[in-house]
């Protein structure tokens, strides 16, 4: 690890004695640990592991009230944040260690807003700018409060605006919200930058709902396979989709582990990468087949799910090709949830029928002979 030290604005002091001292050198000397405490950390940080930090005794890293609901009338009251931006500063604000320095955003002039404009909550943070807090000992002359902590920032800003209201000091997004006909509404499933998936309870739910449908899905082609693997009705049609099965079993029986106990201590990347891998691997399975067994399979399954060929392709190529935005994670999972839905319509529906290789037809019967249930009905024959 190295430094450039041509960027230190606070170099360690000389300490020789004999010297007379003052306030000045301890807050130099304290301002160039910090600037050696916010190189190290800077140094192991990457894109995806900043951000909110573990909640202590909240369910979140971060909480704060608006008041007002327009754009020019809203007001953000920061209460609590524990974070580390992306260039390494700690923030850590409690509203009643701060005491009476209270952060609260400052008023917009914002013209123009439609429905649909995007606001940004920001925490920012000056490390090398002090706050005296504490209650003074009248006992101590002169009269001063006992502490100092860095000084602490929040705004709301309009997404156009990201990159530069906040321009001369770090800072860390920890909400969103929508503007809805006239009326500043928060994204309730936004989940904003976090050092790890377990650090918030929204992402932790994610995982959860999404494990679950792993495990469903890992239970419906086991049934797949044990009504077709050794069926006298096994035909081309089923090889390739107990193909298609194999590719995801695969996957689940090398990663279920991983994705259950490991990746909540990490970034939520990697669990996005996780459903990448699984993306290639089903598109994979696909691509190998013969372009016959590849359409007839795809066409078989919109018989008996709705899934048209294009929807199926169309949700493959987004789980493979799923993107990450470490200051948007619930839009990677949201993405993954659907593609992963549209594949257990096909498991489910496959792993109860009979055998893979049966093809529905309906008949239209006669109102006298209708059944209060449905004015079709259905028989299966062999495909040819």
């Amino acid at each position: 690890m190295t430094y450039n030290m041509k960027k230190n604005k606070y170099l360690p002091i000389n300490w020789t004695n004999g010297t007379k001292l003052s306030s000045e050198h301890f807050i130099h000397s304290y301002l160039s640990q910090v600037e050696r405490s916010v190189q190290m950390q800077a140094f192991s940080l990457t894109k995806f592991n900043f951000g909110l930090g573990k909640p202590e005794t909240f369910e979140e890293a971060v909480y704060y009230q608006l008041s007002g609901t327009t754009p020019n009338s809203a007001v953000i009251e920061l209460l609590h944040c524990e974070g580390i931006t992306p260039s390494g500063y700690t923030i850590s604000y409690d509203r009643q260690i701060y005491g009476t320095h209270a952060v609260c955003s400052e008023a917009q002039n914002v013209e123009e807003a439609k429905d649909g404009d995007l606001f940004y909550v920001l925490v920012s943070v000056a490390p090398f700018s002090r706050v005296p807090v504490g209650t003074p000992n009248p006992e101590v002359v002169p009269l001063h409060h006992p502490y100092a902590l860095p000084k602490v920032k929040v705004h709301l800003v309009r997404q156009n605006t990201l990159n530069t209201s906040t321009e001369d000091v770090d800072y860390l997004i920890v909400g969103r919200y929508e503007l809805n006909n006239g009326i500043l509404k928060a994204e309730e499933d936004y989940i904003p930058p976090i050092q790890r998936l377990c650090y918030s309870k929204k992402a932790v739910i994610f995982q959860q709902n999404i494990i679950k449908v792993l495990e469903r899905l890992y239970s419906y082609t086991q049934q797949m396979y044990r009504r077709n693997v050794s069926s006298t009705h096994r035909n081309s049609l089923a090889d390739s989709s107990l193909l298609f099965c194999s590719a995801f079993q695969d996957f689940y029986t090398e990663h279920s582990f991983a994705l259950k106990h490991l990746l909540s201590e990490e970034s939520p990347c990697r669990l996005v990468e996780q459903f990448s891998i699984l993306g290639q691997k089903l598109i994979c399975v696909l691509t190998r087949m013969s372009e016959n067994d590849y359409e007839r399979l795809l066409q078989y399954y919109y018989t008996w799910t709705d899934c048209s060929p294009a929807d199926i392709e169309q949700a493959m190529g987004k789980l493979a090709g799923v993107s990450y935005s470490h200051i948007d994670i619930a839009k990677s999972f949201r993405a993954i949830l659907h593609s992963l839905s549209l594949l257990e319509r096909i498991f489910s529906r496959m792993s109860e029928l009979e055998y893979i290789g049966v093809v529905r037809e309906n008949i239209i019967i006669s109102e006298e002979e209708d059944s209060p249930r449905s004015k079709e009905r259905r028989f299966w024959k062999i495909l040819d």
